[in-house]
């Protein structure tokens, strides 16, 4: 069971201490496991960590990790909600164009498309 307080405290606080703290590695790993197995709740923390995140490097770095394996695993699933998000959100339209996906689905094309910097594949 992931901690979401826990996660939206310590996520950024891991990416930008050098060294890394290795007892915050459990954070990284948290939001991992949300996307791979629950990409509803991952979405969410993902949201919360895209409006919180400190500057572009932390936002291209949730982007090239959890957004990016968010699409890539639940796609297709995810995409209107996705979509709806950056509608929403200007924040989440700016972390979608920092996405790199291998070959995407019409669906996520379709939903996603204005968003992703153009890099993407299809399927």
């Amino acid at each position: 069971m992931y901690k979401r307080d826990h996660i939206l405290r310590n996520y950024y606080r891991y990416l930008t201490t050098r060294p890394h703290d290795p007892n915050l590695y459990d954070v990284v790993e948290s939001v991992d496991e949300l996307v791979a197995t629950s990409p509803a709740d991952a979405w969410e923390v993902i949201k919360e960590l895209i409006d919180i995140a400190p500057d572009d490097d932390a936002l291209g770095y949730l982007a090239a990790g959890p957004l990016e394996n968010l699409l890539v695993l639940h796609g297709d699933e995810m995409a209107e909600t996705i979509r709806k998000g950056a509608l929403e959100n200007r924040r989440v339209q700016d972390a979608l164009a920092r996405v790199f996906l291998p070959p995407i689905s019409q669906v996520v094309k379709r939903a996603l498309g204005e968003w992703l910097d153009g890099s993407t594949g299809e399927a």
